[in-house]
């Protein structure tokens, strides 16, 4: 037989002998370990948008041997639900399992929720004894609904 080959389905040290016979009938033969290591697949996530949130991996890294099960899940930032996935990986679920066959692309979708984000701010104390009139600078960036509650107002006229 002439070229003769072989595959390995799994990684691992393997020793090989090659016999030959001539057409005279003169025979060699050689002995030769060899390393086996079975070829890597990428699996690349993405989350839109960026901020959106991330995609977790378990096992973790991006790089898995053929047939690996990789569990993948979607983590939405604050602000944001997990809509849907695209790319290699389809559904709503928030986590789902694939086996990486080839390499693979995962794109997770997030959705922002519009949802109030509470926050309370005092003013300083000394700010308490300015005169009527003092205006104060309130800034807000997102969504949602500005509720001042200002107490310790005194009304009437001062003696």
């Amino acid at each position: 037989m002439q070229n003769p080959s072989h595959s390995y389905s799994q990684a691992g040290d393997y020793t090989v002998i090659l016999e030959v016979t001539d057409e005279d009938g003169a025979m060699g033969s050689c002995r030769q370990t060899i390393s086996v290591t079975l070829a890597q697949n990428t699996l690349s996530t993405f989350a839109i948008p960026s901020d959106g949130g991330n995609v977790t991996l378990s096992p973790a890294g991006g790089t898995n041997e053929k047939g690996t099960e990789v569990t993948v899940t979607a983590e939405p930032a604050s602000g944001y639900r997990f809509d849907h996935w695209s790319g290699d990986l389809s559904g709503t679920s928030k986590t789902k399992t694939v086996t990486i066959n080839s390499d693979m692309e995962i794109i997770a979708h997030f959705i922002e929720t519009g949802e109030e984000k509470q926050s309370s701010e005092k003013l300083p104390e000394e700010d308490s004894q300015r005169e009527t009139g003092t205006e104060y600078p309130l800034t807000w960036i997102g969504l949602g609904v500005i509720i001042a509650l200002i107490t310790g107002i005194g009304i009437g006229k001062k003696t």
